[in-house]
C-alpha cells in the first residue's frame, strides 16, 4: 500500500474506534487533524538518523570526557550495518542499537585505560565474540 492508503486506513480506524466502539465522537473532534501517521523508515532516512545520533555520541564523548574520538571507515560501516538492520523498530531502534553496539562497548574499553585530556582514541575495528561486542582501540 502507498503511504496515502495507509494513512487513510489508520485515520478511518481511529475514527471508527471513537465513534462506533467508544461512542465518544466528541473526543475525536478534540484531536481534529492532529493525528499523524508515520511512514516506515527507509534506508536513506535510516542512514541520516544513524549519522546524526552517531555524531551526537562522538560530540558528547568530546564534551564530557575531553577525548577526541575517531572511528575508522570499516568499523563505522560495520556499526552502521548492525544499527540499521532492523528498521521496523524505527529511529529509536537505531539509537538502542548504537547504545548496545557502540556506547556500552566503548565504555567497557575505556574503563581500564588511564586517559588524559584531549587524548585521541581511534576505534579501528568492531567485532562480536560470544555475543559480546568488542571495540579495538588505538
Amino acid at each position: 500500500m502507498t503511504y496515502d492508503e495507509i494513512e487513510q486506513r489508520i485515520k478511518g480506524a481511529v475514527a471508527d474506534h471513537f465513534t462506533d466502539v467508544l461512542n465518544r465522537p466528541e473526543l475525536l473532534n478534540r484531536f481534529g487533524d492532529n493525528i499523524v501517521v508515520f511512514d516506515f523508515i527507509a534506508g536513506e532516512a535510516a542512514d541520516k538518523i544513524f549519522d546524526l545520533q552517531f555524531a551526537n555520541i562522538c560530540r558528547r564523548v568530546t564534551d564530557e570526557h575531553r577525548l577526541v574520538l575517531a572511528v575508522k571507515g570499516e568499523a563505522l560501516q560495520t556499526l552502521r550495518e548492525w544499527c540499521t538492520a532492523e528498521l521496523d523498530k524505527g529511529g529509536r531502534g537505531i539509537g538502542m542499537a548504537l547504545e548496545s553496539h557502540f556506547v556500552n562497548p566503548l565504555a567497557r574499553a575505556l574503563f581500564d585505560r588511564d586517559l588524559k585530556p584531549d587524548e585521541r582514541i581511534t576505534v579501528s575495528a568492531i567485532r562480536r565474540e560470544g555475543g559480546i561486542v568488542h571495540l579495538d582501540l588505538q
